[in-house]
């Protein structure tokens, strides 16, 4: 049996707490500072344990990379937890290509529910694998900008929308 592992690391939008297990990423959130990302690794996965190699640092290392602008996310995941309905909405997310957006009634409408709006947004905001499962691309009507769960709320959903139009790319990281 594969344990589950945890990293923990200070990043330019925050710091991230990625748990994964088997060369699959589980789950990755931003927190403010290391003692809230442990304190959400404990909710989340009693019994993993902290690694400091292996594939989640290679998962690390292809975010930061992401954050750069010099390369695409590329991670393998798999989510642990979710119903059907969400667990559709994030695969219908991940298939978002880099730079560009669509609108929670258009997902709502991928899932085969267009009348579900409010629950497409709501399993955004409970989307458990963030940036790799890129729900910052989900707007509301308009082009409204919407919510985002993460550490850092609206702000870095603005911040990471830019990063991926092309705009200055360190700049709109470390704004």
């Amino acid at each position: 049996m594969h344990p589950t592992e945890f990293y923990i690391y200070r990043s330019a939008i925050g710091t991230l707490l990625l748990i994964g297990s088997q060369g699959a990423l589980h789950y990755a959130t931003i927190a403010e500072d290391r003692d809230t990302a442990l304190a959400r690794q404990q909710e989340i996965a009693l019994h993993a344990e902290e690694t400091t190699t292996g594939f989640l640092t290679e998962v690390a290392a292809n975010i930061e990379a992401y954050l750069r602008g010099e390369a695409p996310l590329n991670v393998t995941y798999s989510f642990m937890r979710g119903t059907a309905l969400q667990r559709r909405v994030w695969e219908e997310i991940a298939r978002i290509p880099h730079g560009q957006t669509i609108s929670y009634t258009e997902l709502a409408a991928r899932v085969g529910k267009p009348k579900a709006v409010r629950a497409a947004a709501s399993a955004c905001g409970a989307n458990p694998i963030l940036l790799v499962v890129p729900c910052h691309r989900v707007l509301g009507k308009g082009g409204h900008i919407g919510g985002y769960s993460g550490y850092g709320g609206l702000d870095l959903k603005r911040r990471l929308l830019a990063l991926e139009a092309g705009d200055d790319w360190r700049r709109a990281v470390a704004a």
